[in-house]
């Protein structure tokens, strides 16, 4: 059976969390992803409130759609999502679009109700199902935003990172994410540990390239001191120059994880975001 499952965030790391819901789909027991939309920036429906990030995989399965409903929730509330009015912000969001059947039960109607009245869903629904039951609906297009994407650069003898986001805290968790592919092989690491947070970054005026730099050198600070490993990391929130992040990982043990190089320090050299219509992008170079 064909399912699209909808997605949506409006805190902090909002695709870092749409990215981290897909991968626990990815990991569920006899459910395949078998396509990924491109990512959509919306305003919120309801009371004022940050815009919303938006995308739809398109999955195969074999559970009963009450099943993968109850999978959803799970997957909310394994990444923090906290109980809270209708129509509010939330960190993540996910909802049964549309299948190949037809479903209907007080709590749980598919084809959802309300997905035929929305571009934030048929916009990525017609990316990775074009001939869905609901493709006949017309829509304008929201707007298109970056996945956020790391990789690495080459800069004398250290290593550079270059990444592009849809927003500061998006960047910040890419960021966090790439530094520790230069460190360690994170396919080894297991999400056992949650570790949280508090960063300064700089003063009071501090800005982005601050808290980049203060973010990466904790998370080098805490591999060094404490063995923490980290398979991924979510900004929960920017709130002036403090960040608020969560790190799922867990200790470092060599005789299971694969260890790369070491990162002696994150340096302002070069260091610059530069920010456009579709997000933010910058270069940040390691000293190994």
């Amino acid at each position: 059976m064909r399912v699209a499952i909808g997605l949506g965030s409006n805190l902090g790391s909002r695709a870092a969390y749409l990215s981290a819901a897909i991968d626990s789909l990815s990991s569920s027991e006899a459910v395949n992803v078998v396509a990924r939309s491109a990512l959509y920036q919306t305003d919120a429906v309801g009371p004022p409130q940050p815009r919303f990030c938006n995308a739809v995989v398109l999955v195969e399965t074999m559970l009963p759609l009450r099943a993968l409903f109850d999978r959803c929730k799970q997957i909310e509330h394994d990444l923090g999502r906290e109980p809270g009015p209708r129509w509010g912000p939330r960190v993540v969001d996910l909802d049964l679009v549309v299948a190949d059947v037809v479903h209907a039960e007080p709590d749980l109607a598919v084809p959802h109700p309300e997905a035929a009245s929305r571009a934030f869903v048929l916009a990525p629904l017609a990316d990775v199902w074009p001939d869905s039951p609901l493709s006949a609906r017309p829509f304008v297009s929201p707007q298109r935003v970056p996945w956020p994407l790391v990789e690495p650069v080459d800069h004398t003898a250290d290593i550079g990172l270059r990444a592009v986001a849809p927003d500061e805290s998006d960047l910040l968790a890419v960021l966090a994410d790439g530094l520790v592919d230069v460190v360690l092989d994170r396919r080894t690491i297991s999400e056992s540990l949650r570790v949280d947070l508090r960063i300064t970054g700089g003063d009071d005026g501090g800005d982005t390239e601050d808290r980049i730099v203060s973010l990466l050198s904790e998370i080098v600070s805490r591999f060094d001191a404490e063995g923490l490993a980290p398979r991924r990391t979510l900004v929960r929130s920017v709130e002036g120059n403090v960040v608020h992040a969560v790190v799922r990982g867990e200790t470092f043990d060599p005789a299971r994880h694969i260890a790369r190089t070491a990162v002696k320090a994150v340096t302002y050299h070069g260091l610059r975001v530069e920010r456009s219509d579709d997000g933010l992008s910058c270069t940040v170079i390691l000293d190994l």
